[in-house]
């Protein structure tokens, strides 16, 4: 891993400060304090300009997915996926694939949506210009071979040309939603979902899902997101900003649960782990024009209905963030994507941690990646895997203008871990104490990472956080 201090890499905004004369006491905002650290940016070997690399991303335990949906090799805008795995004996996230589309031809965008659990990975063409119907590939993993090969590919029964069929996609163990926000004529839209079927050993399409109020243009499907049997889907273009279906176990159909608007129309993104659900409105006004919000959502058993819990929106949140436009959650933590950050788009990520005795979601800290630079885009998709979030930068240059690459950042570790190894100890402590006394730079708090209290100053209070969660 690389040092999260010297790059200033690690940032934490969580706390709050309590001041007893002279003594500064911070405090967690719910128990166990968390840092996060960029631990590696992913690029693939043969970039190119715009190939948009981070379009899309996945990931999941120790495999990790970037979309290249403008990628040339099978001619313009044929599209690709690159592949990475943890590799624990380097301790390096390392290129394990570059996948290319059977089929491919100019103009597909193969990789514009990909999705991964465990060993399995779907990867979308939503403009598969053979039929003029998007498709989506699945692909499984072979440990023996350590090779992904194609399992199936998944169409929609009632599918139309242009349909879009594969913008959106989304998979969960044996299940998998797509996404096909033009499906009819006028674009109302519609989500499939396809289970495996281990007794015909292949995939069969389960369900359409529908609007309940359609609209011309609503494009519902836009975004869509699946766990277990619960799924979500926006609608950017409608009156109902996203549906929640729930599939009923003894008949096995899917059911319209609730339809989440709340005076803020046109979900852009949205996201859904057990008993809660997120969605992004990179529009809404909170701290100026398309400033943006999230709007998070739990179900209620004893109700049986979805109730508002609460409105995220940056502690610095500005016009034209558009903040929402990206979102995942994962247990506990939440990650918001606001990639048009300031005038010049460099992006940036915002998470945020519930705090089950406040029945508070509080803003942890604010990402950005340590090269950061004009344009980069930085968060126009987001994944997040036990504690590892891995973030989109479309428009960064590595490879040439527009080429793009992803970012991984650890959750798990302690904001006091400032070499970012997995614990703290003596090397932290040096860090910390080369950094003593005022900040030469404290906006954003990642530029003086030492600074635990985010008092612009490297003191006392700062070395009773480190030591407090030494080991």
């Amino acid at each position: 891993m690389q040092s999260c201090f010297n790059d200033k890499r690690c940032s934490f905004t969580g706390s709050i400060v309590i001041r007893l004369g002279a003594v500064i006491i911070p405090l967690s905002l719910g128990g166990s304090s968390f840092g996060q650290c960029e631990i590696d940016e992913l690029f693939p070997l043969d970039g190119q300009r715009d190939d948009k690399v981070g379009w899309d991303s996945a990931i999941s335990g120790n495999v990790a997915i970037l979309g290249a949906p403008w990628d040339d090799d099978k001619g313009p805008d044929s599209g690709a996926a690159y592949f990475y795995r943890y590799n624990p004996n380097v301790d390096q996230w390392l290129v394990d694939a570059k996948i290319l589309e059977t089929d491919g031809t100019p103009h597909n965008e193969f990789g514009l949506s990909v999705g991964v659990d465990g060993s399995r990975a779907i990867i979308a063409s939503p403009f598969f210009q053979a039929t003029l119907h998007g498709v989506v590939y699945i692909y499984q993993y072979d440990p023996a071979t350590k090779t992904w090969s194609e399992e199936a590919l998944l169409t929609a029964s009632d599918g139309v040309i242009f349909d879009e069929f594969g913008v959106s996609v989304a998979i969960d163990g044996d299940v998998i939603i797509v996404g096909a926000p033009r499906t009819t004529v006028n674009s109302s839209g519609r989500a499939y979902v396809f289970r495996y079927d281990p007794k015909r050993a292949g995939w069969i399409e389960e369900a359409i899902l529908l609007s309940s109020a359609p609209i011309n243009g609503d494009t519902f499907g836009y975004s869509v997101d699946i766990d277990g049997d619960v799924a979500i889907v926006a609608s950017p273009g409608g009156v109902l900003a996203a549906l929640v279906f729930r599939r009923d176990p003894s008949s096995g159909n899917w059911v319209e649960q609730a339809n989440l608007t709340d005076k803020a129309f046109g979900g852009m993104s949205v996201a859904v782990f057990e008993d809660t659900a997120l969605v992004g409105h990179p529009g809404y006004g909170v701290n100026g024009f398309a400033s943006g919000a999230a709007f998070v959502y739990q179900f209620d058993p004893d109700r049986g209905t979805w109730e508002l819990e609460q409105v995220l929106f940056p502690s610095d949140g500005r016009d034209g963030d558009y903040f929402g436009a990206s979102l995942a959650v994962d247990g506990s933590d939440v990650v918001v994507g606001a990639p048009q950050w300031t005038n010049q788009r460099v992006g940036a990520v915002y998470t945020y941690r519930y705090v089950p005795d406040q029945n508070l979601w509080f803003e942890q800290a604010k990402l950005q990646p340590a090269d950061g630079a004009e344009g980069d885009v930085f968060g126009r998709s987001l994944s997040i895997s036990r504690g590892i979030a891995l973030i989109g930068a479309t428009g960064d240059d590595a490879d040439g203008s527009g080429s793009g690459s992803g970012y991984l950042f650890d959750f798990r570790a302690s904001p006091a871990d400032l070499d970012c190894n997995g614990t703290v100890g003596a090397s932290d402590l040096l860090v910390l104490l080369a950094s003593w006394g005022t900040c030469s730079d404290c906006d954003p708090p990642s530029a003086c990472p030492a600074d635990l209290d985010d008092d612009c100053t490297v003191g006392a209070s700062d070395l009773a956080v480190l030591l407090d969660d030494w080991g």
